[in-house]
């Protein structure tokens, strides 16, 4: 595969539409189990990150990522900015969010070969002016809001969302 076949610019924008569209790569020789690639985040040009899929099936991923991880870091990033946006709108002072996301991959029974079995999104934040209370209820609207929540509707999505300090 030749370098920079996928893209010309870094960004690219949908006819019609106001916002960017942002775009990742992946470069892959060989099959699934002996086979290895690289993805690239084309968009922001800030890495570029190996994969396979004996890593992505094993305990320890030593060193190289997973779809799964990609998925993860999007769904993190995106319901903290969800959450801080509903937080403030609920009248709080968001001083800090602490945000994790974990994405497990299993069997899919129905379909074979394999499928995001279930997300556990879980937050900690440091908001003042919102009881423990509020702060839930702006973590369950931010989980069914977030763009990226939604485009996963398809998997079970748990939130373990508390104050602290």
């Amino acid at each position: 595969m030749a370098p920079d076949t996928f893209a010309t610019s870094r960004i690219h924008h949908i006819p019609g539409d106001k916002t960017p569209t942002r775009t990742a790569r992946t470069a892959w020789n060989g099959g699934l189990q002996d086979g290895s690639g690289q993805v690239e985040l084309t968009s922001s040009g800030v890495g570029t990150f190996d994969v396979s899929f004996p890593k992505r099936a094993a305990d320890d991923a030593d060193g190289t990522t997973s779809p799964e991880e990609l998925v993860a870091a999007a769904h993190s990033a995106c319901y903290a900015m969800s959450l801080s946006n509903l937080a403030v709108e609920a009248g709080g002072t968001v001083h800090s969010l602490d945000v994790s996301a974990a994405v497990t991959l299993g069997p899919d029974e129905d379909a074979g070969g394999f499928k995001l079995t279930g997300i556990v999104l879980t937050v900690r934040g440091e908001v003042e002016g919102l009881d423990d209370a509020a702060f839930k209820e702006a973590a369950d609207k931010a989980k069914a809001g977030c763009p990226i929540s939604k485009a996963l509707a398809g998997v079970d999505i748990t939130l373990d969302a508390a104050l602290e300090g």
